[in-house]
């Protein structure tokens, strides 16, 4: 499809009239094909009706305005930022103070290219992360990509493990 292309905040501003939260997208390429990835949020969280009725919409809308997202043939995927959320905007880094994130630098920041710390504190446009190796003052600007860091909770499933089950039902007989 050929004309002028869509601007961010005319994606935001869909996503956000649909009642969705805009996290931010990206734009990858995959075995090959480029993909312009949008991520929105709720409250209650994403399903796939909800990913579908974005899409949906931006599909009309930029058919409507003979405009397109790529220069190129390119697939557009609406999805849930997931539990490795990207942080995009300042704002996201003061949303999740306190939590665990993976930054990537566009260049070398004290000799390193990435760091995985705490989000400690933003002061204006600088996050503060909290490493193994100490302190670290990041500027936005030297971003190449962040996300938050899923841990899983280390506390055991109520009821044990399938194997301890087996054991106390066998026990269970044994003392018949």
């Amino acid at each position: 499809m050929e004309g002028q292309h869509f601007s961010h905040e005319e994606i935001r501003s869909i996503v956000e009239a649909l009642g969705y939260e805009f996290v931010g997208f990206e734009i990858k390429k995959e075995s090959g094909s480029p993909f312009f990835r949008v991520y929105i949020d709720s409250l209650g969280g994403i399903s796939v009706r909800d990913c579908e009725i974005v899409a949906r919409k931006i599909n009309k809308t930029l058919e409507e305005r003979g405009q397109d997202l790529l220069e190129e043939r390119y697939y557009l995927e609406v999805s849930s930022p997931g539990l490795e959320r990207p942080l995009c905007t300042v704002d996201d880094f003061r949303r999740f103070e306190g939590q665990t994130a993976s930054l990537r630098f566009r260049e070398l920041l004290e000799g390193r290219r990435r760091v995985t710390g705490k989000i400690d504190s933003v002061e204006g446009d600088t996050v503060i992360v909290l490493s193994d190796e100490g302190p670290l003052e990041v500027p936005i600007s030297l971003l190449l990509s962040a996300k938050l860091v899923y841990k899983p909770d280390k506390q055991p499933k109520k009821g044990g493990s399938q194997r301890q089950k087996k054991s106390k039902k066998n026990d269970l007989k044994e003392e018949r």
